[in-house]
């Protein structure tokens, strides 16, 4: 602590508004005003424009001609939310929806979020693998990854617990809107209903979902209450895109220039550049 409030640290960089706001109000209360005024927001820039253009959505073929088509992404497919987003999907088909579904990760049991309620990942790697509407990948080199996004329509993120969302970047460049969770820096990345949409569970102490403070019976509640949020959310908000599948494309382009104002590489360059060129002339 003594380091980061000497002039030997100029500056301390955090990755998103929230991830910031914690960590001064954590170096306030342990008495360090000069560590917090020290700490400022660099996101960094990301570049997709060798990747390619976004998938254009045509709101006629997805109505008449093809399915709608969702992407999952996540190395822990549990922790991202899969089981409430794909009964979700599963009800939706019943009714006589016709969606696809991609998924791309693994099923890990355990884990610090849902821990002894984890699921059985083989009976979950069956379910899908019998899913006619889901097609399972356990691992994609990323420029496979980048091609599914181009594909689908529809990116979703429903997740219990994440430091960021680089998944939502990646995709949201690319023009594809997120269906995802209000949970620590997500709604930075997302306007709800306005490049995407946001599923509301319960938060508790850092804007992270409850269940993560939480343990015994009271975490098997979290589970089943962010659960059921979440089964719900997805079904509104996928019906929502059935219904008006233009939606998908004004999403998609807002999603798109939002990202772009955030993570803009030049932008980015500009703002590290200066960053260093201050601490150089407070240094001499």
């Amino acid at each position: 602590m003594s380091i980061l409030n000497s002039n030997r640290c100029l500056a301390i960089l955090a990755l998103s508004d929230i991830a910031a706001a914690l960590a001064r109000e954590k170096m306030l209360n342990l008495g360090y005003p000069g560590i917090a005024d020290k700490i400022r927001v660099f996101r960094g820039g990301v570049d997709v424009s060798s990747l390619g253009e976004e998938n254009e959505i045509s709101a006629i073929d997805l109505k008449c001609k093809r399915p709608l088509k969702m992407l999952f992404i996540g190395g822990d497919l549990f922790r991202k939310g899969l089981v409430p987003a794909y009964m979700a999907i599963k009800n939706l088909i019943e009714k006589g929806a016709n969606i696809n579904l991609t998924v791309v990760g693994r099923f890990k049991e355990g884990g610090y979020v849902l821990r002894e309620n984890s699921p059985s990942p083989l009976e979950w790697d069956k379910l899908l693998e019998t899913s006619d509407w889901v097609t399972h990948y356990k691992s994609l080199p990323n420029k496979d990854v980048i091609k599914l996004m181009h594909d689908c329509d529809v990116l979703i993120f429903p997740s219990y617990d994440e430091s960021l969302g680089w998944v939502i970047i990646e995709a949201a460049l690319l023009g594809m809107p997120a269906i995802t969770t209000n949970i620590f820096a997500i709604p930075e990345l997302v306007k709800h209903n306005e490049t995407g949409y946001v599923i509301d569970i319960n938060l508790g102490r850092q804007n992270r979902w409850q269940g993560i403070w939480s343990h015994g019976t009271q975490l098997k509640a979290e589970i089943e209450v962010a659960n059921e949020n979440i089964r719900e959310g997805v079904e509104k908000s996928i019906s929502k895109l059935l219904n008006n599948p233009e939606l998908i494309k004004i999403w998609g382009n807002a999603a798109k220039e939002y990202m772009n104002k955030l993570y803009n590489f030049e932008r980015a360059a500009n703002q590290l550049h200066d960053i260093y060129f201050n601490c150089l002339n407070k240094n001499n």
